[in-house]
């Protein structure tokens, strides 16, 4: 039987929010217990798993921005060309950075808004150390997303994403006509051997540039229909139904757990595409196929998924800030829901302020401003 949402896509607008569900879990464990140094001086119960394990696992859930990269490039591809024909490419790349920077820079101003009440301008990350005009640039650079690429302070750690969403914004159109014009190898080909000829290499896993494979592979899955390929192949194509089910299930979980195994021995620094963007696509394909798929549970990831881009730009911010209450949890599972549920609560806060603030209704006139 056929797997594919009900508008006939194979990877649909709620197939990608129900994966982004699946992700944004897995960020919050990443940025919790990927490794020791996070949670020092704080006694952390992990059941019947040995602390390595977990540490190990949740370094693992690092594939969480490898997935985010390539829904991006799958979605930016669609939606460039579906609409290229009628708009010009500047129209098309002012109108996504719009769409991304504006829900940015309303939590921003949130973030901002706090730091300045606890710790003042003058103890802020911005005017550390620094002259007053120095301060201001890394405010500015930090607003406009771009401290990612200037190694500048920034309010959140995690916040260098933006700088990569933008990236990715500005790459997709070029990577979509590479592929039309050349085909899918020379993209590949050119995202691996670039950065090595011009002896540029591994950038580090908070550069932007690294995660251009996990950007050019969303590409390619959009042009060539793959998910249609991976949501329907069955392993072995004989026999009776029920035990191809049960082999097909048992070889996508097998390599979803390659990816975990070989994660940590396959050096980064060295083969960072692999990190990065190959086992990202092995969890995607599993989560997708199977995850994603089961009645309920589907539906409450497609809500997540809609909180996604929230949670992500606040549930560091809130571990800051709350360290103390998180992980005197003790428990890590404990730790992990806490925080989860403090940032989807804070998601849904942020979209009330929105909604009465009418901050929505100024966001799609800009939009069609922008997309006109």
């Amino acid at each position: 039987m056929a797997i594919q949402s009900k508008t006939g896509d194979p990877f649909g607008k709620n197939d990608s929010l129900a994966i982004k569900g699946c992700v944004i879990i897995l960020m919050v464990m990443h940025h919790l217990f990927r490794t020791p140094s996070i949670y020092e001086g704080y006694e952390i119960n992990f059941l019947f798993f040995s602390e390595e394990f977990i540490n190990q696992l949740f370094t693992y859930f690092k594939l969480c921005v490898g997935a985010f990269a390539f829904i991006s490039g799958y979605g930016i591809s669609k939606s460039y060309k579906a609409n290229r024909e009628k708009e010009p490419l500047g129209v098309f790349y002012t109108g996504r950075i719009v769409k991304t920077l504006l829900p940015f820079w309303f939590i921003y101003l949130i973030v901002f808004a706090l730091n300045l009440i606890t710790a003042g301008l003058s103890g802020s990350v911005y005017f550390k150390n620094v002259n007053k005009p120095t301060g201001v640039l890394y405010m500015i650079l930090d607003f406009l997303c771009l401290q990612s690429f200037t190694k500048t302070p920034s309010l959140d750690s995690s916040w260098w994403y933006m700088g990569a969403a933008l990236l990715f914004i500005l790459a997709v159109p070029l990577l979509v006509r590479m592929i039309e014009k050349a085909g899918w190898l020379a993209c590949v080909l050119t995202v691996v051997i670039a950065p090595r000829l011009l002896g540029i290499g591994f950038l580090g896993g908070t550069a932007p540039a690294s995660f251009l494979m996990a950007v050019a592979l969303g590409v390619i899955f959009e042009h060539y229909g793959l998910f249609s390929f991976f949501n329907n192949v069955r392993i072995p194509m004989f026999g009776i139904k029920p035990l191809r089910e049960a082999v097909t299930f048992l070889v996508f979980l097998g390599i979803a757990i390659l990816g975990f195994l070989s994660y940590s021995s396959i050096k980064t620094s060295l083969l960072w595409e692999f990190s990065y963007a190959i086992v990202p696509i092995t969890y995607i394909l599993f989560a997708n196929r199977y995850i994603a798929r089961i009645p309920y549970l589907r539906t409450v990831l497609i809500f997540l998924g809609k909180h996604s881009a929230n949670v992500f730009l606040i549930h560091t911010v809130l571990r800051s800030y709350l360290k103390d209450f998180i992980y005197a949890q003790h428990n890590f599972l404990f730790s992990i829901g806490l925080l989860f549920l403090l940032s989807l609560a804070g998601s849904i806060v942020i979209e009330l302020l929105k909604r009465l603030l009418r901050f929505n209704k100024l966001y799609e006139l800009l939009n069609k401003k922008t997309t006109a």
